[in-house]
């Protein structure tokens, strides 16, 4: 299983979103776009298990 260059980006963008998340949800912090934060994050997990099981079928089947 191989992840690409430009796949790193993307997973670090991942990454904040998921965080930036995690403070709206559990912290009663002043931060901007509060109602979009959750939604946004839950439809960015979804996108990331669907790119993580591609990257998993295109290193299974280079095999």
């Amino acid at each position: 299983m191989r992840i690409l260059k430009e796949e790193i980006l993307i997973f670090i963008i991942y990454a904040i979103v998921f965080l930036y998340a995690i403070l709206v949800q559990f912290t009663s912090l002043p931060l901007p776009l509060t109602t979009f934060a959750v939604p946004v994050a839950l439809t960015l997990f979804a996108i990331f298990i669907l790119h993580m099981l591609n990257i998993l079928f295109r290193g299974v089947s280079k095999s």
